[in-house]
């Protein structure tokens, strides 16, 4: 896959993810200069930990891709998305279906939405 994204020059449009933490250890040693989102241990870093903490981690990607809610943990405030957005991440929710949940975090301030079924969706996040 790497070599597809670099032999296309498709860095700037194309974001590798994985929940495996190996995957982003490996795209690091590869010297991946692309875009990447979080693993799933630095989301939850992300969810649980204050920002001043998370200003001095490394966090390996540019983007959180997340559902709207983790158990019992709201992740579609502005608040957190707000948090996201200062640790330079993206915010980016999956799997949304529903135009009106699209809308509520475009509002909110929301980077993206991953959905099954885009048509229904039809919102511009730019």
């Amino acid at each position: 896959m790497v070599d597809l994204v670099r032999k296309y020059r498709a860095l700037d449009r194309v974001r590798l993810a994985s929940f495996s933490f190996r995957v982003h250890e490996f795209l690091r040693d590869l010297k991946f200069e692309g875009l990447v989102s979080l693993s799933r241990a630095e989301i939850i870093k992300t969810i649980f930990m204050p920002e001043s903490f998370l200003k001095e981690q490394y966090l390996g990607g540019k983007s959180i891709q997340i559902p709207v809610s983790w158990g019992p943990f709201p992740l579609d405030s502005e608040n957190f998305i707000a948090k996201c957005h200062r640790l330079g991440l993206k915010v980016e929710y999956w799997t949304i279906n529903s135009r009106q949940v699209a809308k509520k975090l475009q509002q909110r301030g929301a980077d993206g939405i991953m959905s099954d079924d885009p048509a229904s969706v039809n919102i511009n996040l730019v």
